[in-house]
């Protein structure tokens, strides 16, 4: 049975909107469990590319976490917020600003009174473009992720494991001698799971948003 054949899931059925509709419930903790399994890994990611430590980076997703658990049922009455995902990534730009203030006062004090000083980590952080371009890559890298994850979950073990060692970069030889498979099974394998791969990450950025 493949991918395509597998009726609904909850999984799959569990749209976007449909998903931030749930988290209007505080309660629901199913909700926020997978929503924040599915959301944790780009937040994180962002914050430490900005330049964080990995506990600063830690304390930006609590932050943003806990700022989405107290706003999200305005959300979709606020058209003006644009996507959630813009809004959402709005929120983690916000908190990594506020960690850099915190961690360097005496910078921003200088930025404010001398041009000179205005290449301050926060001020840097705040108007450099090229962060737009990290956060689209921690998206794609996450979206990439749970596709992987789920395909993981419902193809056969030994032709999960060809394709990860194929996307690793192994030769598709030693991949077929390590496994004790035909090297034209392993290309046949790589090409239908690449396929599958890329169907499932396009449903994803659908239901993510």
């Amino acid at each position: 049975m493949t991918m395509s054949d597998h009726p609904p899931t909850r999984d799959t059925l569990v749209t976007r909107p449909s998903l931030l509709h749930r988290l209007v419930d505080a309660d629901d903790h199913p909700s926020w469990e997978e929503f924040y399994r599915r959301y944790r890994g780009p937040v994180f990611g962002l914050a430490r590319k900005a330049g964080l430590n990995e506990q600063d980076a830690e304390e930006v997703v609590h932050d943003v976490f806990r700022r989405v658990s107290e706003t999200i049922h305005t959300f979709e009455s606020d058209p003006a917020r644009g996507t959630f995902k813009s809004w959402l990534f709005n929120l983690t730009r916000w908190r990594i600003t506020d960690k850099f203030r915190r961690m360097h006062p005496q910078a921003n004090a200088a930025a404010r009174g001398s041009d000179d000083t205005r290449t301050a980590t926060v001020d840097r952080l705040a108007i450099d473009a090229e962060l737009e371009g990290v956060i689209e890559d921690e998206w794609r890298r996450s979206v990439l992720d749970q596709a992987m994850e789920r395909l993981r979950k419902d193809v056969d073990p030994l032709h999960f494991q060809a394709f990860e060692m194929l996307s690793r970069g192994n030769d598709a030889g030693a991949v077929a001698e390590t496994l004790g498979m035909r090297r034209v099974t392993v290309y046949v394998v790589n090409h239908r799971l690449t396929k599958r791969l890329k169907t499932e990450a396009a449903r994803l950025r659908a239901e993510l948003g």
